[in-house]
């Protein structure tokens, strides 16, 4: 009996030893810090393709680190909620992290944390169906058909295309037509570039890598 005991116990030991970093109890599957971090590593690889192209387009590459500081945050929190691991910390002990509710759309303007000058739109389906199907639209044409007098602006390019590939219009078609603009401006307001992709957490809005808020608009 005593030798069954000692046996059980070591059993107990090696399972409790061998569960993975990370479980998502929710759906029964468990993923490990390595697996985690892959995932992670491969969805950053995909939109790194993505961003490059569309800042290519906009003679805007000299921002594309800027722009990786100001994704990275988010990318991480999709994975997380992907395998349900625990929500991402930085959204609770990091106070560069905000979140909005926005029904309706919304934009904020705001700081970045490498002393960048930033807006991000948050378009609903009629937002951005204004600038889906014509490709002479211009962040500036964005900002002027959906941000509310008085809002805020900082630091942007008025004439900075709209640059979307097939696998971006198909992605944010597949998303309803739910879409994010990120306009960056760098080097004190001399260079900007803007960034297009899914809002798949409508009607949440996250702003990651903040310095301070300049204004926020919550489309009516």
């Amino acid at each position: 009996m005593r030798k069954y005991i000692t046996v059980l116990i070591i059993i107990s030991m090696l399972t409790v030893f061998t569960v993975p970093a990370y479980a998502d109890y929710n759906t029964n599957t468990n993923i490990s810090t390595g697996e985690l971090e892959k995932a992670i590593c491969e969805m950053e690889e995909q939109v790194w393709e993505d961003l490059y192209n569309q800042l290519e387009a906009q003679d805007a590459l000299g921002g594309i680190e800027y722009f990786k500081n100001a994704l990275r945050p988010e990318i991480r929190k999709v994975i997380y909620e992907r395998y349900g691991v625990e929500e991402f910390t930085t959204l609770s002990t990091n106070n560069s992290t905000f979140m909005y509710y926005f029904p309706n759309g919304g934009a904020v303007s705001y700081t970045g944390s490498l002393n960048t000058e930033n807006i991000i739109l948050f378009l609903n389906e009629e937002g951005t169906k204004l600038y889906y199907f014509d490709n002479t639209f211009t962040f500036g044409d964005l900002i002027t058909a959906v941000v509310s007098f008085g809002f805020v602006l900082v630091g942007y390019n008025a004439l900075a295309k709209l640059a979307m590939n097939y696998a971006t219009k198909q992605e944010v078609e597949d998303n309803g037509f739910y879409s994010k603009v990120m306009s960056i401006s760098w080097g004190a307001g001399a260079e900007s570039g803007t960034y297009i992709y899914a809002w798949d957490n409508h009607p949440h809005a996250y702003v990651y890598e903040v310095n301070s808020i300049v204004d926020v608009d919550y489309f009516a």
